[in-house]
């Protein structure tokens, strides 16, 4: 994961819908958009009903660890590549911006 002042991110797989298992010891989900997450893998949240969960997460074996998240002060024009695989956004490419289709900040296919 490149450091704060890199514009681009690679992450394993994108959730476009909410992900609500956030518990300690347990991954995000047995899998997001058809990719098995396991430990050390980094994934990125467009679709969280808090909005304040949407970005980058980190899959550790003591539970998700938000690496930058709006909810931490996520700065607009951040480019998030997913690696190839997922069913629906294998190889796709996101942006933060500070106004996306709701009016507030959010994440936009590229």
């Amino acid at each position: 994961m490149p450091g704060p002042g890199s514009a681009t991110y690679l992450v394993t797989a994108c959730a476009t819908g909410n992900v609500s298992t956030f518990a300690p010891g347990t991954l995000p989900q047995p899998a997001i958009d058809g990719v098995g997450i396991v430990n050390g893998q980094y994934f990125l949240l467009v679709a969280q009903v808090n909005q304040t969960q949407n970005g980058i997460w980190f899959a550790d074996a003591a539970g998700p660890i938000p690496i930058m998240t709006v909810g931490q002060g996520l700065n607009p024009n951040v480019e998030v590549q997913v690696a190839l695989g997922g069913t629906q956004n294998g190889g796709t490419a996101w942006i933060y911006t500070a106004t996306s289709h709701n009016g507030g900040p959010g994440f936009a296919l590229v």
